[in-house]
């Protein structure tokens, strides 16, 4: 903490294909007084980390060309010490219904 009270500076690298989420989340972590990368893929994240020095990375499992599990290892392999935290979207209500709906019946059937 800084005499402010408040966490020092965090450098984090944003990467989702989801452009308006990740412009709210840079927004977000701004106002928290982190520097805030964007990257919109694994190539442009690769791109973006060759002139910044990320401590986080926040990166959404599923990139389209590319997962986010393999960024991850590829980002370790480059800067060892950054923190890397995977995304993942939220599943939909059907599928949240179906998956609820197949376990009950699953514990029924056990018995």
């Amino acid at each position: 903490m800084n005499s402010a009270g408040r966490a020092r500076l965090r450098r984090v690298l944003v990467v989702d294909g989801d452009r308006d989420f990740a412009d709210n989340l840079r927004d977000i972590l701004a106002v928290e007084g982190c520097e805030v990368a964007l990257a919109h893929g694994a190539a442009a994240a690769k791109r973006v980390l060759g002139g910044f020095a990320a401590e986080v990375a926040l990166i959404d499992a599923c990139l389209g060309r590319g997962s986010g599990i393999d960024l991850i290892a590829q980002l370790r392999r480059r800067q060892p010490n950054v923190l890397c935290v995977m995304m993942l979207a939220p599943a939909s209500t059907d599928a949240s219904t179906d998956a609820s709906t197949d376990a009950s019946t699953d514990a029924s059937t056990d018995a």
